[in-house]
Parts: C-alpha cells; sequence; structure tokens
C-alpha cells in the first residue's frame, strides 16, 4: 500500500526507483542488513557452541551412569554381559558409538560410530561387520577410565569412549535456528515497512507537496505567492520553505 501512495505521488515529477526516500531505504537498510546478519550468525554460533557443551555433559552423566556395568563385564570377562550393555548406550539420543578397550589398550567390544586406531572413522553394522565412513569429521568423545570396585578398592579394568557428533548437535538446535532466523527475518521485515513509511511521512510526502506548489506558480500573479511545506520542525525542508517565501 505503502509503495503504490508513493508511486502515484511520484509518478508526475519521478520514478520511484529514483526518490530519495528509496535511495536511504537502500543504503540504510544494507547496512542493517549486515549487522543483522553478523548478530544473527553470532547468535547461532553461540548457541551451538552451548549445545554441544551440553551435549558433552550428557556423555559424561552418561559414563557415570554405565561405567559399574562395563567394570563388572570387564572383571568378569563377561563378554556376553558388555554387548547388551553397549546396545543400550546407544539407544540415548546423544550417543551414537561407544568403544571398550582393556587395560592394555585391546578393543573388547565397540558399537556404532567411533574412531578406528587410525583416526579413522568406522560404524559397526548390524551383522558386526565395520564400514569405513569417508569424509566424516563431526565426531567427538568423551573418554573415561572403567574401575572396578573391590571392596572400596578401585581397580582400573579398562578404558572407555562414548561417541556424539554434530549431527546430533544440529538436531537439538534446530527449533531454535529456526526462531534465530525467523526473528532476524520479522525484525527486518518490520524495520523495512516502518523506515517507509516515516521516509514517505517526512521526506517524500512534504516533498511532493513542495513541487506540487511550485508547478502551480503563475508568474503573473506572484503578490500572494507562498510555498508550504507541512512538516513539524526547524529541519531542511521548513528552511527550504521559509527561503522560497
Amino acid at each position: 500500500y505503502i509503495l503504490k501512495t508513493m508511486k502515484s505521488q511520484f509518478s508526475s515529477f519521478i520514478t520511484l526507483k529514483d526518490s530519495i526516500a528509496i535511495q536511504l531505504l537502500k543504503l540504510v537498510f544494507y547496512f542493517y542488513f549486515i549487522v543483522t546478519l553478523v548478530v544473527t550468525l553470532t547468535h547461532m554460533y553461540v548457541e551451538f557452541f552451548n549445545t554441544k557443551e551440553a551435549v558433552k555433559h550428557e556423555l559424561e552423566v552418561s559414563a557415570h551412569t554405565f561405567s559399574p556395568g562395563l567394570a563388572q563385564a570387564l572383571w568378569d570377562m563377561n563378554f556376553e554381559q558388555l554387548s547388551p550393555t553397549l546396545s543400550g548406550m546407544i539407544q540415548f539420543s546423544s550417543i551414537v558409538g561407544v568403544k571398550v578397550r582393556d587395560e592394555q589398550g585391546d578393543n573388547m567390544g565397540l558399537m556404532g560410530m567411533v574412531f578406528n586406531d587410525d583416526e579413522q572413522v568406522i560404524e559397526k553394522q548390524e551383522d558386526g561387520t565395520e564400514v569405513l565412513i569417508k569424509g566424516y569429521t563431526g565426531l567427538f568423545f568423551y573418554s573415561f577410565p572403567i574401575n572396578y570396585d573391590q571392596e572400596g578398592h578401585k581397580i582400573k579394568v579398562g578404558e572407555a569412549e562414548i561417541y556424539s557428533s554434530t549431527k546430533v548437535v544440529f538436531s537439538k538446535v534446530r527449533l531454535g535456528f529456526m526462531m534465530i532466523i525467523g526473528n532476524a527475518f520479522i525484525k527486518t521485515l518490520v524495520f523495512w515497512i516502518i523506515f517507509l513509511w516515516i521516509a514517505r511521512k517526512k521526506l517524500s510526502k512534504p516533498l511532493a507537496e513542495l513541487t506540487e506548489s511550485v508547478k502551480q506558480i503563475n508568474l503573473s500573479e506572484l503578490d500572494n505567492l507562498e510555498v508550504t511545506v507541512n512538516t513539524k520542525g526547524n529541519n531542511e525542508l521548513k528552511i527550504l520553505e521559509k527561503a522560497f517565501n
């Protein structure tokens, strides 16, 4: 509506794209867009970083929860008990893989997506085969010792790594990212409309009135000539009105 109104007012003497209001809007909107983009990206980075730290904390909590069961399985050399424990761990939404080593560093069991000894990403399938996943760098893990408690005396029986990934983090912040982007878009749109309305009211409309007044000047009747610009304050347009009169 605002654009149609401005276009009808300027059609007789200037195109809409050449108006001062539109030029100011483009300039201000450009800088506003840059600032909004930087702030939005910073906000998204902070949100992602905080969520990743929260996921790491969840891995640490899971380690304390499952450590006694892992310790008992390694102490008893009960691998039939170890496998269901690992399967239960990766059922958690934040865990994508688990790897367990004994005290000598030999792999005793792994489940899901983990790093192998060559720092490559592998994933253990349901049939027991291990598939190499090339080019994936989104894994991170929490490592902790597995200690067996024997009458109050802790004996280290192995070490475990609990893995998560950036995909897990993104899944948790997806809604937050949508809210951040939506908020930035709405604020930008509202700013654009408000600025355009203010520019029309404070600049474009008074200039149009001044132009129409000048166009209607009759050089044979200058005694009662007076140009009026409907604007408040002692701004540039008011000074122009006084100087012209």
